[in-house]
């Protein structure tokens, strides 16, 4: 953890489950059973879960953002679950002060995750699920092509350099520079 972030200040919105025995004391947690599938359509059976948990989640950070806390969100490997809750938020997230959105269109907030995570959002999918629900894309076709996560999972471990011997991601770094406080 950051010296400058005591944990009453955090709020983790998880989309892998933290045992309660390794949990932080004061810290607010939201599990969420997202998976990363890949091949996720809109007729299948996870499409309508995964919509509802990047809600979930979103509502979860917009409440944490609003209330001057510090979110780490993340999950196994960083990229696909926790990719696409902050795509969502990223496109989502109004400044309280104006409410205005951030001014991201879904090319720019994908490139900014990129920038931060190389792997982010390998599931197509995932990132088709996110688009769709916020009315980016027309889903009403069912092409599979370009859907399958390629990308292993275990390929890449960003994390160490600010969690050494975990599996947290660098998520919690991309939002600073997307917003001000």
């Amino acid at each position: 953890w950051s010296s400058d972030v005591c944990s009453s200040d955090l709020t983790a919105a998880k989309t892998a489950r933290v045992p309660y025995q390794d949990r932080v004391p004061g810290v607010q947690y939201l599990d969420l059973q997202m998976l990363d599938v890949p091949g996720i359509s809109r007729s299948g059976y996870f499409w309508p879960k995964t919509e509802r948990d990047l809600r979930k989640a979103v509502a979860f950070v917009e409440e944490a953002v609003r209330d001057g806390g510090v979110v780490l969100i993340n999950c196994w490997a960083g990229q696909n679950r926790s990719g696409s809750v902050i795509l969502t938020w990223l496109l989502t997230h109004k400044v309280p002060e104006t409410g205005e959105s951030l001014g991201l269109t879904p090319e720019e907030a994908i490139e900014h995750m990129k920038a931060v995570q190389p792997h982010a959002l390998s599931n197509n999918c995932l990132k088709k699920c996110v688009l769709a629900m916020l009315g980016f894309i027309d889903d009403g076709t069912e092409t599979k092509v370009g859907c399958n996560s390629t990308e292993s999972l275990l390929a890449w471990g960003p994390w160490e350099d600010l969690f050494p011997g975990s599996s947290t991601s660098s998520w919690a770094w991309a939002f600073a520079p997307c917003m001000s406080r």
